[in-house]
């Protein structure tokens, strides 16, 4: 996924290994490594791959290569509330000082969390709802609410 941030900084991406467990019935846990993919001639960004095939214009900028790692534990409460637990680092590389880049980490976050709950309601149909033992009906977030 390419970022796009604001003039004159350049696009980032930020490969990453990506690996997810359930961790109970009701619970998960994502893990993402960061990964260089200077040295792998099939990837789209280390090749210059992008420039030609890019679907957007954002696509084909040649991007910097920052580094992203986060250790995310999920899991959705009796209440049906969603405790969503992160720890991340990242370094978006380039000349962007790291104190403006820790600013911008916890908004960049909360917007992550909120695409994310959109796309849930948005591609969860009601067969695969099966509320924690012990919900209520009416009880918690319902579809369509801002997190």
């Amino acid at each position: 996924m390419c970022h796009k941030l604001p003039f004159p900084l350049s696009p980032r991406v930020f490969p990453a290994l990506v690996l997810t467990a359930k961790t109970g019935r009701h619970s998960l846990v994502v893990v993402q490594i960061p990964i260089n993919i200077e040295s792998l001639p099939e990837a789209f960004y280390s090749n210059g791959r992008n420039r030609g095939e890019g679907d957007s214009a954002l696509k084909k900028k040649t991007p910097v290569l920052g580094v992203y790692t986060s250790i995310e534990c999920c899991r959705m409460l009796p209440d049906l509330n969603i405790e969503w637990t992160m720890a991340t680092a990242s370094d978006a590389k380039g000349w962007l000082p790291m104190w403006a880049q820790k600013l911008g980490v916890p908004g960049a976050v909360v917007k992550d969390v909120g695409l994310f709950v959109k796309w849930v309601s948005e591609h969860r149909s009601a067969s695969d709802y099966e509320p924690a033992s012990g919900a209520q009906p009416g009880m918690g977030p319902q579809p369509g609410m801002s997190p």
